[in-house]
């Protein structure tokens, strides 16, 4: 069965064990021939929700066209390295 077929891009990711209080994360894309990451943005801006250590962001970008990654920062801005999603 097929479902959601719309241009937005739905994440879901638990937090680190361990992460501090003040963990923040970014969610990053970039095009699918690009070598960096070319965009970027706080998971807060896109409405991310927080359910015990469940957190899902919606992104109103289509997922054929991009490749996408979650990473965690700390309070100073520290990003980790991105993590690239799976499929549910």
């Amino acid at each position: 069965m097929t479902r959601n077929l719309d241009n937005s891009s739905i994440m879901v990711w638990a937090a680190p064990d361990g992460a501090p209080v003040d963990t923040w994360y970014q969610v990053v894309w970039r095009e699918t021939a690009a070598a960096d990451w070319q965009y970027g943005g706080n998971a807060a801006s896109y409405g991310e929700t927080v359910t015990g250590v469940d957190h899902t962001v919606t992104v109103p970008i289509s997922k054929d066209n991009v490749l996408f990654g979650i990473r965690a920062c700390d309070a100073k801005g520290h990003c980790s390295a991105a993590v690239l999603p799976l499929p549910n």
